[in-house]
């Protein structure tokens, strides 16, 4: 049983962690965004260990990406309804990060 539940909880692990990560490139950054580079820097810094991707000390790890539940449980109960989802994947970020 515990097999069978982790293999569904993996399902979208890879999907949803790269979208995550993409929502981190910033790359297109506003003049805004540059003249703020290190505050934005220091918030994704937290974002992100939040996540799992870095250390105390902001120095990335190979540590465990997080539980990334409620992205998951979303993805599955659209799968269990067999609906196509209002948004996609890309989406899914918004409903990790601001918990």
């Amino acid at each position: 049983m515990t097999d069978t539940i982790n293999t569904v909880f993996q399902r979208y692990q890879q999907e949803i962690l790269q979208e995550l990560h993409q929502a981190f490139l910033t790359q297109n950054t506003s003049l805004a965004e540059r003249v703020n580079h290190d505050t934005l820097l220091k918030i994704y810094g937290q974002m992100q260990y939040h996540l799992g991707w870095v250390d105390q000390q902001l120095r990335p790890t190979d540590g465990h990406p997080g539980k990334l539940l409620r992205p998951k449980l979303l993805l599955l109960s659209y799968e269990l309804l067999q609906q196509i989802p209002l948004f996609s994947l890309c989406d899914q970020p918004c409903l990790q990060l601001p918990r």
